[in-house]
C-alpha cells in the first residue's frame, strides 16, 4: 500500500474515532506532507463529514502540521474560494478550535463571496465558542448582522434564537 492509500486508510480510522491513528497520522505529515495533503483533501470533498466536528478539526489540525501554519492557511483560502459548498461545509467547523483555525483566517472566510449563510453562521459560532481566547468580541458583534438570511424558515429560526443568544453573552462580557 502507498504512502497515499495508507493515509487515507488512517484517516478513515481517525472518522470511526479510532485516534491510535493519529501519531501514524502526524509522522506521516512531517515525512510525507503531499500524500496527508492529499488524503486530507479526499475526505474534505466527501459530503456530511462537517457532522464530526471533531474529524474536521483533525483534519485542519493536519493540514497545518503537513504544510506548516502559513501554507495551510493559504490552502484552506485556494480551496473556500474554489467554490466547492461540500469542502467550505466541511472546513467551518474547524473556526471552533484556534489553534486548527486563526482568527484572521475565520474572519477571512466569513467575507468571501463564496461564503454561504450557513458557512457564515458556522465560522460566526466558531468564533463566538472561543471569542475569549481569542480576544475576538469586537470582531463577533461586527459579524452578527453581517451573517445573513436563511431562505427556510426553521433555520432562520435556530440562526435567530443564535443571535439572541450571543447578544446576550456579549452583554455579559461588557
Amino acid at each position: 500500500m502507498d504512502q497515499s492509500s495508507n493515509a487515507v486508510a488512517l484517516l478513515a480510522r481517525v472518522r470511526r474515532h479510532d485516534y491510535s491513528a493519529l501519531d501514524t497520522l502526524e509522522q506521516m505529515a512531517q515525512a510525507n506532507p503531499k500524500k496527508v495533503t492529499a488524503a486530507v483533501q479526499q475526505f474534505l470533498l466527501v459530503p456530511r463529514i462537517a457532522d464530526d466536528m471533531s474529524f474536521c478539526v483533525v483534519l485542519v489540525h493536519l493540514l497545518n502540521q503537513a504544510l506548516g501554519r502559513t501554507e495551510a492557511e493559504r490552502w484552506i483560502r485556494q480551496m473556500w474560494a474554489s467554490g466547492d459548498e461540500v469542502v467550505r461545509d466541511n472546513l467551518a467547523p474547524a473556526a471552533f478550535d484556534p489553534q486548527a483555525m486563526a482568527t484572521d483566517l475565520v474572519l477571512d472566510l466569513f467575507n468571501y463571496p463564496s461564503s454561504t449563510i450557513q458557512n457564515r453562521h458556522h465560522l460566526l459560532a466558531g468564533l463566538a465558542s472561543s471569542m475569549k481566547q481569542r480576544h475576538c468580541e469586537r470582531q463577533v458583534r461586527a459579524l452578527m448582522s453581517k451573517v445573513g438570511v436563511y431562505t427556510d424558515p426553521a433555520r432562520q429560526a435556530v440562526l435567530d434564537q443564535f443571535l439572541a443568544d450571543l447578544e446576550r453573552s456579549l452583554a455579559e462580557c461588557s
